[in-house]
């Protein structure tokens, strides 16, 4: 807010009151960002622990395809199971 400020010999002074700007200020719209990520929170846990499926059809189409992009699945959306499918095969070595 600006503020004028009469001077001796009738000048006026303006100021800027950066506190009563704050204090009178509406808070901004939230991003597009700050949208989405509450819904992503989880998002890096789930790729950790692999073979997800990610689907927002909260999200704008964009987005949703390119998250659809993280998920286990082949081409025709059928789950492609290749993060925990590992097998260890022990053998035992006798010296």
């Amino acid at each position: 807010a600006s503020h004028f400020k009469k001077m001796d010999g009738g000048t006026l002074l303006s100021f800027y009151d950066e506190a009563a700007d704050r204090a009178t200020a509406k808070p901004a719209p939230p991003t597009e960002a700050e949208l989405y990520a509450p819904k992503l929170r989880d998002f890096w846990a789930a790729i950790a622990g692999g073979d997800a499926v990610f689907e927002f059809p909260e999200f704008p189409k964009p987005l949703q395809q390119y998250f659809h992009h993280f998920s286990a699945l082949d081409p025709a959306g059928n789950p492609r199971l290749i993060d925990n499918q590992a097998t260890l095969k022990l053998v035992v070595c006798q010296s």
